[in-house]
């Protein structure tokens, strides 16, 4: 018997807010196969030390063999989850067998080409992008064209035309030794086996390992990540939601600000975002015709891995800053839209407040449309039409190129849940002092959802790199929105109000550099995938 889930408790009202919200019934939820559904979709694996293994497939009887005994060694989203809600198992703590052994967090994942050679003709996904993978849907993401471009597939470190990967091995361990030793051991349990003239299963083409940037939380650039998480509809087994009510405004929140959505967004065999009615309301299950039966309870998983030049990005707030009299960090929190700490502008127009910013249940509280859009600042007076947080989230902007969307439903409909993690060791540099160095940083970018096209791409191609989204001229994202339509590749975006205050630069500071797409089955289903 699952809790009733008729409260709406917490704190936090959001902005404009006046009356608390109607208490809801959430019976009509599912219970969601937590213990199936792998770790890193539903629970997430944090911030802590990982790497991501990028396997070809040499062998495939040889590849089936090492993959069955593997199954017992999937982490599930139930195991994730409760770790987390275990003071004593927080990020930073070590997470035990019962055995008091550590415990190592595997995920893993197989390409459209994999799965084909492993399960045959029961391999019927409809996702146009994940049968053609990443390197050949990378132009429609606005990479660079020309063949010399760093951002190029052919220059990539991976998922390029000739080194595309078959699966992804996801690992998070406690520390640093524990990482590379595992690492090890998967690699020789792969393909060491010569002495007893066995064929490789796989050779592992690249290797990526993600640290904690410092501080812990932010990414690169110096910006706190990973605020805006759309939260979960749905019970765990043992009756909790796994996204429970906090916000005493909204019954269709998790945390103040954090919409609600239909876990068939982000996991096959669930009831999905009905984009025609209430937040509420549920959808049809995504796996209905667009994935085999076996598919249920899986994900497809996106990974980009995006080379974040430092320098040039710290460079360019601080000339900017220069010419339009402002302060460096500003212009850095008008093209995020948020202060380094996470604050949204909306909240603080002029400068930073920390407490604010590490606060739950304020930082991610606000929305866009408060008054008539005007100018570069989109009406609020504080975020620019074209900032990062709100070219890929829209919130409350219900237009789009000109069109009207048909309600708010419609956008939950483009959400992901975002698992990246930094690569490469913090920089020096500062928005008043730029350092240059030749370190390799950036940000391994993984995203899950049920439709690549309708949810990654539909976001990096219709808001992202849309220079008429949210509203006409609002210009491109400025952290991550890229443009090859024109040669040169400059991108446009506002900053202040006013003529002066739109800014067109060359520069770019976040270049793809590999990845690919990917398809996380459940956990029962990789028996069936081993046969």
């Amino acid at each position: 018997m699952r809790r009733r889930a008729t409260d709406v408790g917490g704190r936090g009202a959001p902005v404009g807010a006046s009356s608390p919200a109607t208490p809801v019934s959430r019976d009509n939820e599912p219970i969601l196969d937590a213990d199936d559904i792998q770790g890193n979709i539903l629970g997430g694996f944090a911030k802590q030390f990982q790497s991501v293994l990028f396997l070809k497939i040499c062998n495939i009887s040889a590849f089936k063999r090492w993959l069955l005994p593997l199954k017992p060694r999937i982490t599930s989203s139930a195991e994730v989850i409760a770790c987390k809600h275990n003071p004593a198992h927080q990020f930073g703590e070590q997470y035990q067998t019962a055995q008091g052994q550590t415990k190592t967090w595997i995920n893993i994942a197989f390409s459209y080409n994999a799965l084909n050679r492993l399960v045959g003709s029961g391999n019927h996904f409809a996702d146009e992008a994940f049968q053609q993978g990443l390197a050949k849907r990378s132009v429609l993401l606005g990479d660079p064209i020309s063949p010399q471009a760093e951002g190029n597939p052919q220059n990539w470190v991976v998922g390029g035309p000739n080194n595309e990967a078959d699966a992804v091995l996801i690992l998070r361990t406690q520390n640093l030794r524990e990482l590379f030793s595992e690492v090890a051991l998967i690699k020789k349990g792969l393909g060491d086996n010569a002495a007893r003239r066995l064929p490789v299963a796989a050779r592992v083409i690249f290797t990526q390992h993600g640290y904690p940037s410092a501080p812990v939380g932010h990414e690169h650039f110096g910006f706190r990540d990973e605020i805006s998480q759309p939260g979960i509809r749905g019970y765990l087994p043992s009756g909790e939601l796994l996204t429970p009510c906090e916000n005493p405004q909204d019954a269709n929140h998790g945390k103040p600000g954090q919409q609600l959505i239909w876990p068939g967004e982000f996991v096959f065999g669930y009831p999905g975002q009905n984009p025609h009615a209430g937040l509420d309301v549920p959808g049809k299950d995504p796996l209905m015709g667009a994935a085999p039966a076996w598919a249920k309870n899986g994900s497809f998983l996106v990974i980009r891995r995006l080379r974040q030049d430092v320098y040039k990005f710290h460079s360019f707030l601080k000339e900017t800053g220069r010419k339009l009299g402002i302060a460096p960090r500003l212009v850095g929190a008008k093209l995020l839209g948020r202060w380094a700490s996470g604050t949204p502008l909306s909240a603080a127009p002029r400068t930073d407040n920390e407490v604010l910013g590490e606060d739950a249940y304020t930082n991610n509280n606000f929305t866009f449309q408060r008054t008539p859009p005007s100018a570069n600042d989109g009406g609020d007076g504080h975020c620019p039409r074209s900032a990062h947080i709100r070219q890929i989230h829209p919130r409350d902007i219900r237009s789009h190129c000109g069109a009207t969307f048909p309600n708010i439903s419609d956008t939950q409909t483009h959400r992901i849940l975002r698992r990246g993690i930094p690569y490469g060791s913090a920089s020096q540099s500062t928005p008043e002092r730029p350092i240059k160095d030749a370190i390799d940083r950036g940000l391994l970018f993984l995203a899950y959802q049920t439709s690549i096209q309708r949810q990654f791409e539909f976001i990096i191609r219709r808001w992202a790199n849309e220079t008429n989204f949210p509203e006409p001229l609002s210009g491109h994202d400025p952290i991550i929105g890229q443009n090859n339509v024109t040669s040169d590749r400059r991108r446009t975006f506002g900053i202040l109000e006013g003529p002066n205050g739109t800014v067109t630069t060359r520069r770019e500071w976040v270049i793809p550099t590999g990845g690919g797409y990917f398809f996380s089955p459940s956990i029962s289903a990789l028996e069936i995938i081993s046969k």
